[in-house]
């Protein structure tokens, strides 16, 4: 069982590939394991067990950036992290495995029996990933969600929450809520952690840090948020948890390719760079930017070398170099970004890349006295 850990060391873990969805490459399904094998994952997660890291994180969406992504196999296909998560925990003992499930498509009930299940199974090491919006299921999926605005999203999600709490409890529920009805007890099996699984949770507005300062025991922020906006958000977060005796790390992802040396690292970072495709990336910030709406703006905003750095990295702050390096990199986020969990994004995604980074960087993460490798503190969250 993953009791939630009262240590202040970092926590590392695997933005785990259940998509080639962070390397925007014609050349990434070439380059890495075959996405749509389970050994690929299986054999993945077992490097990282071994490795020490702490957990590994899933994200998920349910449409693709647009044509060209799909056509280089750029987040499409995107397996199911609920159901891939499942088949990871039959062949771990230690890992925490943390999915992504969205309330705006799942009603809680629904929920529950999931999170239910996958945290028997495992052992009691399953993590929530709440996402409240609708923009990766727009126009695919239409539900009351995709009709009420961002605000009331989150109070929809306030009520999830709560009835999770409860029907993990095991009780009888009786609920009529703004959003959710729900009479009964739900089947067993009950959770093995208590009260709840770890949550997580990466809402940036208002509405998303209170959410976090509720219910979330780590919120997740891109890697490139500069310094001072993390800070802001963290001690916003910060003073609405303290009121309710509560406390909220801060987790980003970070793109990682370590090598011996940091020559021979730049030498790789650079060809998987040049090997961007821009059509791709285009697509990616059209998705994801509220301010472009067409392909000219945002050709037109971003320089070609600013376009392949987004699709080498994604959101992530880039750690690619030699062991030193890397390690200093990490080291900073603790110290000077306040950062307790870096969930890394490797552009190859070999299980040898996970035992390079295990051998040559963590022990300098302990040297550092930041890290503390899991065994050593019971596996906790």
């Amino acid at each position: 069982m993953k009791a939630k850990g009262t240590d202040n060391g970092l926590r590392v873990g695997l933005f785990h590939p259940n998509a080639n969805v962070h390397f925007g490459s014609a050349r990434s399904p070439e380059l890495n394991p075959d996405l749509l094998d389970i050994q690929t994952h299986t054999n993945l997660a077992s490097a990282c067990e071994a490795a020490g890291f702490d957990y590994l994180f899933m994200a998920d969406s349910w449409l693709p950036y647009g044509p060209e992504s799909s056509r280089i196999g750029w987040r499409d296909p995107y397996l199911f992290s609920p159901i891939l998560g499942g088949a990871i925990a039959a062949v771990t003992r230690r890992i925490g495995i943390i999915t992504t499930i969205h309330t705006s498509l799942f009603h809680p009930v629904q929920v529950a029996r999931m999170g239910a299940t996958l945290d028997a199974l495992s052992g009691g090491r399953w993590g929530l990933n709440v996402v409240t919006g609708t923009s990766s299921s727009a126009g695919l999926i239409s539900n009351e969600f995709g009709r009420i605005d961002h605000d009331a999203r989150y109070d929809a999600a306030h009520e999830a929450m709560a009835l999770l709490r409860a029907l993990w409890s095991g009780e009888q529920v009786d609920h009529e809520g703004p959003y959710y009805q729900v009479h009964g007890k739900v089947v067993g099996p009950r959770t093995v952690q208590r009260p709840m699984p770890l949550i997580v949770s990466a809402g940036a507005s208002p509405a998303g840090r209170r959410f976090a300062a509720h219910h979330a025991d780590t919120i997740f922020m891109p890697g490139r948020t500069p310094r001072e906006t993390l800070h802001a958000a963290m001690d916003d977060i910060g003073a609405q948890a303290a009121e309710r005796g509560r406390k909220v790390s801060l987790q980003v992802h970070v793109s990682v390719l370590v090598r011996e040396a940091d020559a021979e690292a730049d030498r790789v970072s650079a060809d998987l760079k040049a090997s961007v495709h821009l059509p791709a990336v285009a697509e990616y910030l059209k998705f994801i930017s509220a301010l472009s709406t067409t392909y000219e703006d945002i050709y037109a905003r971003y320089s070609e070398n600013d376009m392949r750095q987004v699709g080498l990295v994604s959101g992530g702050l880039q750690a690619h170099g030699g062991p030193d390096r890397v390690a200093a990199t990490l080291i900073g986020l603790y110290r000077e970004y306040g950062v307790r969990g870096v969930a890394l994004t490797f552009p190859l995604w070999h299980p040898s890349e996970v035992e390079l980074f295990g051998r040559l960087v963590l022990p300098r993460l302990a040297e550092a006295g930041i890290w503390v490798h899991p065994a050593d503190r019971d596996w906790c969250w």
